[in-house]
């Protein structure tokens, strides 16, 4: 399964640039950051079905997010979609090739909204260690950095991850 993560800083301006991107490298999960989409604007590309959270209530285009599955993949539903006033999260649920459910995640977060790291624990042990033991991949932008988050002896985004 090829599984693309993309913060394309707008997606409608790079259509072509995505379209090409799924037909070179055979993408079948496309997991983008930054989509700047809002209910007027849509996202259909061709044999993909989409799942989105846009940044609410932006004065200009911002944030948002998308994943993108191929038609031929079969989809469980979105388990989780949560947005704050600069951040956007969701999170789907697949079954592969063998047959096994695995949790397909991504997430924006602003370098102007502080990292509220007890809610991204929140998302990474529901996502990533839930009960039944399914697998999850998580791709996204959180716009952080280790030395912005932390003390250099008490490695914060670590052990959130």
């Amino acid at each position: 399964m090829i599984i693309i993560q993309w913060n394309c800083c707008g997606v409608t301006a790079r259509l072509k640039e995505l379209i090409y991107l799924v037909r070179k490298l055979g993408a079948e999960i496309i997991l983008i950051n930054e989509t700047h989409l809002n209910e007027k604007k849509d996202l259909n590309i061709p044999g993909f079905v989409t799942f989105r959270v846009d940044r609410a209530n932006a004065s200009h285009a911002s944030g948002g997010v998308a994943i993108l599955v191929k038609n031929s993949i079969r989809i469980d539903g979105e388990i989780y979609s949560h947005q704050t006033a600069m951040s956007e999260w969701l999170a789907i649920k697949i079954i592969n090739k063998v047959g096994k459910p695995l949790i397909i995640a991504t997430g924006y977060r602003s370098p102007s909204e502080e990292l509220d790291l007890t809610f991204l624990d929140s998302v990474f042990n529901g996502l990533l260690y839930n009960r039944d033991g399914t697998r999850c991949i998580f791709g996204g932008d959180l716009d952080a950095t280790l030395g912005h988050l932390q003390e250099p002896t008490e490695p914060v985004l670590q052990s959130s991850l």
